[in-house]
């Protein structure tokens, strides 16, 4: 709460990916109180962070910062300017170059009518995190039988195993490999969401980015979900533009996606 004003002060990522994105929207607040903010995140999100503002310095962990006034953990931010700062949504954006590129391409495989929505169904099974959270592809059969549906797997590499016999594999549109293959992290996934008209998640990292964008996404919770969904409602609190599909029963997901197909077919 002090004055900031000409004083450097070095914020770090300290959580996962979609924390970081969840969370960089109070970099610039931090910027508009005066402050010589430098950003510590990790390299692959610099280009993706270089949409923030361009008054943040950003260094990778454990580079040098130079003379520090103040430092602060990114996920602490809101404790100590008030949870309830107004933050612009977007707050993060991708280059028109590469949102033309993969608009172009997204036209030529699904053609201009069909609805296009994104599909996420697995983060990163080596963190106990991911414990419940994940959904078996095989579960979404139901809305591969809507016409009118051109969906797009945006998983990278974990959960693409489950791909081959899952049912459907021949409705499933994979991009292609040099996708999201570059040194910057997520940026033709961004490119992408701005081109699509729904992506549908579980709790991964895709959700936040979405929600940065301010694409329309649905995220689709188990029964317990991590304390940044809160524990009822289809709102959420960070994200205007998202959905959010809950669980009833602990290790429920067909009745979740039941509820999703439903809401697949009343969009027009």
């Amino acid at each position: 709460g002090s004055d900031l004003s000409g004083r450097r002060i070095v914020i770090w990522t300290e959580q996962g990916l979609g924390d970081s994105m969840q969370f960089a929207r109070y970099v610039p607040v931090i910027a508009d109180m005066g402050g010589q903010v430098v950003l510590e995140a990790p390299r692959s999100l610099h280009p993706l962070f270089q949409s923030l503002d361009s008054r943040i310095e950003l260094i990778e962990p454990g580079a040098e910062p130079g003379d520090v006034d103040v430092a602060c953990p990114l996920g602490s931010l809101p404790r100590f300017i008030g949870r309830e700062t107004p933050c612009r949504i977007p707050y993060l954006s991708v280059d028109s170059d590469r949102v033309i590129y993969w608009r172009k391409w997204l036209t030529t495989i699904t053609g201009p009518k069909k609805r296009r929505i994104g599909l996420v169904w697995q983060g990163n099974p080596l963190g106990s995190i991911d414990r419940g959270r994940s959904i078996p592809l095989k579960l979404f059969a139901p809305i591969f039988t809507q016409d009118g549906l051109a969906i797009v797997a945006l998983q990278k590499r974990h959960g693409l195993d489950q791909i081959q016999g899952c049912g459907f594999s021949n409705r499933l549109i994979m991009p292609p490999e040099h996708f999201d293959e570059g040194a910057g992290a997520f940026l033709d996934s961004a490119a992408l969401l701005m081109s699509l008209d729904l992506l549908v998640t579980s709790d991964t990292s895709l959700a936040h980015l979405a929600g940065a964008l301010g694409r329309p996404c649905m995220v689709l919770l188990k029964a317990v979900p991590d304390w940044r969904w809160q524990v009822s409602g289809s709102r959420s609190e960070w994200y205007p533009s998202m959905t959010l599909l809950r669980q009833i029963r602990h290790g429920d997901w067909e009745s979740v996606i039941s509820d999703l197909a439903k809401r697949l077919g009343q969009i027009t």
